[in-house]
């Protein structure tokens, strides 16, 4: 019984110094600082069946974009809405496009180094793996303490 305490007390040690370090690394992710730009005229394809994502793949956009259909300026809420966190147009007035029309946009976003990328595709998966791990993992190490205490 007492090399099953041991197995179980070194495992819970490892997954938590696993969730530790994946948080860290996360958090270290936050951190860098990210680059912005912008996009002028970019054509889109008006898609009243599904939403239609702007070209560049960003870590996020900022809420400024400008949407123009046939030379008129669509208003953001009424014309159209624009997902910040994926950069996707979701279109609403049928009077003034036409599905499968050509818009154009204009838009800023922030993105993070490409060799940052590759870190958050690395931590970003096994992250949030970890932080719903982490629970269970802090549930098993309670345990563990309590059964080599009894």
């Amino acid at each position: 019984m007492n090399e099953l305490h041991s197995a179980v007390f070194a495992l819970v040690v490892v997954a938590l110094t696993l969730g530790v370090g994946l948080m860290g690394a996360h958090a270290a992710y936050q951190d860098i600082p990210t680059e912005t730009g912008t996009v002028e005229n970019e054509s889109i394809l008006v898609d009243y069946a599904n939403a239609t994502s702007v070209d560049v793949d960003a870590y996020k956009y900022y809420d400024n974009e400008t949407v123009v259909f046939n030379g008129t300026q669509l208003v953001e809420g009424t014309d159209y809405d624009f997902d910040t966190a994926d950069g996707a147009v979701t279109w609403y007035d049928k009077a003034k496009t036409t599905d499968g029309g050509e818009a154009s946009i204009s838009y800023a976003y922030a993105d993070k180094p490409v060799d940052a990328e590759r870190i958050r595709g690395w931590t970003g998966t096994a992250y949030e793996l970890g932080s719903f791990a982490l629970v269970p993992l802090a549930g098993i190490a309670v345990v563990t303490l309590l059964t080599r205490w009894l």
